[in-house]
């Protein structure tokens, strides 16, 4: 990168429910980050299974409890409603780095290569790519077209966004809570 590198602040943010089968492979692949700057607050959605039982020990386990956050909801909102009221909690210069309950980072320099994409000062956001478990096939991230946002506009552009997503936690804040919403709920 041009830019110069600085440590930005980084929160992996997990909400998950009933994933007791993977639970174990996303908190490790956090911890085993080589990156310093970095929090984990893991959202537990009323899940019956026991993942959380599981979360604690491999939390407690790790080493690496004094930057882990977790919650416990004794009764399930969803992830959107898990995810707004965590972020809502988060400081505006901190990114996000949106994490599924049953998905894992990579490798461990993840947050190594975002803090080098995040050191351009126009990046507000990135969306990446991912692969399907256990055989390993590209999922459907692809860019943004111009020509296609220009032409359908952005809503009606081709869902083409998904994992891994992060973005600045002031930006998401930006918008406002209604507009997650459909008929009262998120």
């Amino acid at each position: 990168t041009p830019y110069p590198l600085q440590q930005r602040p980084f929160v992996c943010l997990v909400v998950g429910c009933n994933n007791g089968a993977f639970v174990e492979r996303t908190l490790r692949s956090v911890f085993s980050q080589v990156y310093d700057n970095y929090r984990l607050v893991y959202i537990d959605d009323a899940s019956t299974d026991g993942s959380f039982s599981l979360v604690k020990d491999v939390v407690e386990s790790s080493g690496q409890k004094e930057r882990a956050t977790l919650i416990r909801k004794e009764e399930s909102l969803g992830e959107l409603a898990n995810l707004s009221e965590a972020i809502r909690g988060c400081d505006d210069r901190e990114i996000i780095v949106w994490i599924g309950g049953n998905d894992w980072l990579a490798h461990e320099w993840v947050l190594s290569r975002l803090n080098s994409y995040y050191a351009d000062p126009d990046l507000w956001l990135t969306y990446g790519q991912y692969r399907e478990f256990p055989d390993y096939r590209l999922g459907i991230s692809a860019p943004f077209r111009d020509a296609e946002c220009k032409q359908l506009g952005f809503r009606g552009h081709p869902f083409v966004a998904s994992h891994l997503k992060t973005f600045y936690a002031g930006l998401f804040k930006c918008v406002d809570p209604a507009d997650f919403m459909y008929q009262g709920t998120f």
